[in-house]
């Protein structure tokens, strides 16, 4: 993209990427049709399907933090993959904007790292 980079840009130790290690058997347990019709409860089958989804992405953003401070590098961080849309800031089925026109999200979803 660009020959020349900003010293700035370039952490002394040097940059650790990865890519994460998804699983189908994680991956394929959410849509739409498996939303209840009703708001989400902590005992929901689909609540801890997207638990155990973050959970095993956080383990390897563990390693990676680890093996990145014992390199002395910058640890870039992966796309992450939810299967629900947060459940903790209200409640909700699962999908805040569901059946709104244009607003219609496809489960899992890459999800910002603070979700």
């Amino acid at each position: 993209l660009v020959d020349d980079v900003a010293p700035h840009f370039l952490p002394a130790g040097g940059l650790l990427s990865y890519e994460p290690d998804l699983p189908p058997e994680l991956t394929s347990r959410f849509g739409e049709s498996k939303l209840p019709p009703r708001n989400l409860r902590l005992s929901d089958q689909l609540v801890q399907d997207h638990f155990a989804l973050v959970n095993h992405q956080l383990a390897q953003l563990r390693s990676a933090l680890r093996l990145a401070l014992l390199l002395n590098r910058t640890l870039v961080l992966p796309r992450f993959v939810c299967g629900l849309e947060t459940v903790t800031n209200f409640a909700h089925r699962g999908i805040r904007c569901l059946g709104s026109n244009g607003c219609r999200m496809a489960l899992p979803y890459y999800c910002p790292a603070d979700h």
